[in-house]
């Protein structure tokens, strides 16, 4: 597989659907605001690649993920999450290289 590249995932989903899954784990308190857009970009990915030469295949959702989220703030596992670099991919690997 050197060279080769993957998805993997579970199913493709709009922001609108994750945002419903997001609500249905956190509460219905939760509201989802809708606004009009110029940005039709649009993401579909494919996992039978890997599915077929890895046979590998996801277990677990996009409601699965926000729900371990949940617990993980529910027991204050997570520190300054929106702050602390562990949180940010670019700034973790430029702090990693400056050691």
């Amino acid at each position: 597989v050197n060279g080769e590249i993957f998805n993997a995932g579970w199913e493709n989903k709009s922001v609108d659907k994750i945002s419903i899954d997001v609500r249905d784990v956190i509460g219905k308190d939760v509201e989802i605001i809708r606004k009009p857009t110029n940005d039709n970009r649009s993401y579909h990915i494919s996992s039978e690649k890997i599915k077929s030469i890895l046979k590998f295949q996801t277990k677990f959702t996009i409601k699965d993920s926000v729900t371990d989220l949940k617990n993980a703030f529910d027991r204050k596992l997570l520190y300054d999450t929106l702050n602390n670099d562990l949180y940010f991919n670019i700034k973790r690997m430029n702090n990693i290289n400056l050691k």
